[in-house]
């Protein structure tokens, strides 16, 4: 394993995979901002001396993300192999697509030491309109409030699970005016947090203190990121295959489940 230490190595990589000329497999979907940053930090790391197939790993404190460019999946049945034989660390895999796409993916994985933890579906609407949201406390975050987003961040969300943002990533978030926040007097009952790419708004964290969740806030919250994303295309967010209620929700909003599935698997110590 290798530290990665320029972006230009990414890109090197992946053409080496695609040069194969046999096929394209992966879950790396990070943008080069993701990528610089993650280099800037000292945690993303490589294996690359594998035939036809690249890992990628960015180490958070308690575990690995794993990720991987193989040309074809025999390549990466055996890459897993000697990745599941040679390597002790708590690994988490996200795959991402539709079910025919993930199956055979996941089952080298599952074959392989790694074991399903839960999975989340794709949903999504087009142009809509919404009336004005009006609430004294509903704001826009600054960044005197990135300490204890993060830290409402790291207490209620599963780090295993759902993606949970760098420092560094959360501060640009609030920079750009992406975090909305429900706040009374000094405390943060809630937020969301979200990016607008092009025409297309996608809800990455929402969040209401549990203590507080009979008091609409949530909706408050969530109708004022949708009057901010008015004039997109579409609206995109993941959840939780059974979080049921959460999908009925969103389905009210006039949200549809897509085809796209993000199937967790994770593989323990040893």
């Amino acid at each position: 394993m290798k530290k990665v230490s320029k972006y230009d190595e990414i890109l090197e990589g992946i053409k080496s995979i695609k040069d194969f000329r046999e096929g394209y497999f992966t879950n790396f979907f990070f943008s080069q901002e993701q990528i610089e940053l993650y280099i800037s930090e000292d945690i993303l790391y490589k294996l690359d001396n594998l035939n036809g197939v690249i890992f990628y790993f960015k180490k958070t404190t308690d575990f690995i993300n794993l990720y991987f460019c193989a040309s074809s999946l025999k390549n990466l049945k055996k890459a897993t192999k000697f990745l599941s034989n040679n390597y002790s660390d708590k690994i988490v895999l996200d795959i991402v697509g539709t079910d025919k796409m993930i199956e055979p993916i996941r089952n080298i994985f599952l074959d392989n030491g790694f074991k399903f933890y839960t999975s989340f579906t794709r949903m999504s609407r087009g142009e809509y309109t919404i009336d004005e949201v009006s609430d004294i406390n509903l704001c826009i975050a600054t960044e005197d409030d990135t300490n204890p987003i993060y830290e409402l961040l790291y207490n209620y969300f599963d780090p295993l699970s759902e993606q949970l943002p760098l420092m560094p990533e959360l501060s640009n978030w609030i920079r750009n005016n992406r975090v909305i926040i429900y706040r009374e007097k000094t405390n943060i009952l809630g937020f969301v947090i979200f990016d607008l790419i092009g025409l297309k708004s996608y809800l990455r964290y929402w969040f209401v203190s549990p203590e507080y969740r009979d008091r609409k806030i949530g909706s408050l919250l969530l109708r004022k990121f949708f009057k901010i994303c008015e004039g997109t295309k579409k609206q995109i967010f993941w959840v939780i295959d059974t979080n049921y209620n959460a999908i009925k929700r969103y389905k009210h909003y006039g949200f549809m489940e897509e085809p796209m599935h993000d199937n967790i698997l994770i593989k323990k110590e040893k």
